[in-house]
């Protein structure tokens, strides 16, 4: 195969991989670090893409890939403690919207605006690492294998990890207030949740949250009707 032919097979692999994860990688990078910050780390993340497009997996492996090296490049940010109130802003904002979605499909919990927020107040008082596995479990949606690339540690430890954490979550919820565990509200019974979160394009294509493994069956989740 010609030189050529090889450099345009490449482009066109690159930019399929681009315009599918574009979004997800936005996403992403919306729920951790300070807006300013999302635009140059998802450029970062395809330059580097493109870089080792040799090394990147194909189809949906492709994904926790892309995310466990936005990981590597948000450390620095991490490191230097910018974080934000936006980001809570925006995970409050994202779980408001699939609550909209859920009162017009008539599907899901109902949620009240001081749930929403003791929930992310919850999660935001996890330490870093529990915040991480359930977001990535919920609002990535991802399975407990492509968890365990994100993070680069075993399926096994994530599993352990990840149910410690939806403990410490649920303990925190059941000592605030505004949770009301196991009242009922607008005729729906809200239980705690080993964890919870909308589909990881919330407002955008309205696609719902899907249970990501057998492991987080009867999980109540704000997700959205398609």
């Amino acid at each position: 195969m010609s030189p050529p032919a090889v450099a345009t097979i490449r482009t066109e692999r690159f930019r399929a991989i681009y315009d599918g994860l574009f979004d997800d990688l936005t996403s992403y990078c919306r729920r951790r670090v300070p807006p300013d910050d999302v635009a140059d780390l998802v450029a970062e993340t395809m330059m580097i893409i493109w870089q080792r497009l040799d090394d990147v997996p194909t189809g949906a492996a492709a994904r926790p890939w892309a995310y466990a090296v936005t990981r590597n490049l948000m450390r620095n940010h991490w490191r230097k403690g910018q974080r934000s109130d936006a980001l809570r802003t925006v995970l409050i904002g994202e779980l408001h919207q699939a609550q909209e979605r859920n009162a017009k499909c008539g599907t899901g919990p109902a949620l009240e605006p001081d749930q929403i927020e003791a929930l992310v107040d919850a999660l935001h008082g996890l330490k870093p690492k529990e915040q991480e596995l359930i977001r990535l479990a919920t609002w990535e949606e991802l399975s407990h294998a492509d968890i365990a690339v994100v993070l680069d540690c075993s399926t096994n430890a994530v599993a352990i990890r990840l149910l410690r954490a939806r403990g410490h979550l649920a303990d925190r919820l059941g000592r605030d207030p505004r949770w009301g565990n196991d009242t009922s509200r607008n005729g729906a019974t809200v239980k705690t949740p080993k964890a919870i979160g909308p589909s990881r394009h919330v407002g955008g294509d309205g696609r719902t949250a899907t249970e990501n493994d057998t492991t987080t069956s009867d999980v109540t989740r704000p997700g959205g009707c398609k």
